[in-house]
């Protein structure tokens, strides 16, 4: 699955004019989070770095290309740590997929 995430990743993020630019901000960002990874490049809960980078990729396209979203108010999420909770609707909760870009490239 690992295989076929990165190459949907990279198919998907060649298609934008700026790929090389939201991949750099993509490892700069993931290289400030505070994680400590084992041998295997997992931490503790299982969050898998070079997987989070192809899975931002992905859902930049559906953030920027696709619903559009338009973030309001980010600054008002705490800095470190915290808890987001959204009221979706629909049969896929892709709410969350946006909130988690939006902070994590917009904040």
């Amino acid at each position: 699955m690992a295989d076929a995430m990165t190459t949907f990743a990279r198919i998907a993020t060649a298609a934008l004019p700026d790929a090389p630019q939201l991949q750099r901000e993509i490892d700069d960002r993931m290289a400030r989070i505070p994680t400590r990874l084992n041998a295997y490049g997992y931490d503790a809960w299982g969050f898998h770095t070079e997987t989070a980078k192809h899975a931002l990729a992905i859902t930049h396209l559906l953030y920027h290309y696709w619903f559009r979203v338009e973030t309001h108010g980010i600054r008002n999420i705490p800095r470190g740590r915290c808890l987001l909770i959204s009221n979706h609707a629909g049969q896929i909760a892709l709410d969350a997929a946006m909130i988690a870009c939006g902070c994590f490239l917009d904040a």
